[in-house]
């Protein structure tokens, strides 16, 4: 009865090692994927930021160029109010 026993100890023996070998490289590859997912996160943040950033300095530019149009435009319109009056 000793030997079945001792037989029976290395078979749970062995398929506990197999399992902890199972579940050792699911945590690994799990352990992968996280990192993976993290990086791809904070690509995802950086070019996020980024568009924002781009998209508030091109708003900043066409809001300079509309001003300085509409200043053009005034400048314009006082400019050839003169010359209507000099051909009357």
């Amino acid at each position: 009865m000793g030997q079945q026993t001792a037989e029976l100890a290395k078979d749970i023996k062995r398929t506990l090692e197999e399992e902890l070998l199972k579940v050792k490289n699911i945590w690994q590859r799990d352990q992968l994927q996280m990192k993976e997912l993290q990086e791809s996160l904070e690509t995802e943040q950086y070019f996020s930021t980024l568009y924002k950033t781009q998209t508030s300095e091109l708003k900043e530019e066409i809001d300079e160029k509309n001003r300085i149009n509409k200043e053009f435009e005034e400048e314009s319109v006082n400019w050839r109010w003169p010359e209507q009056i000099l051909k009357r």
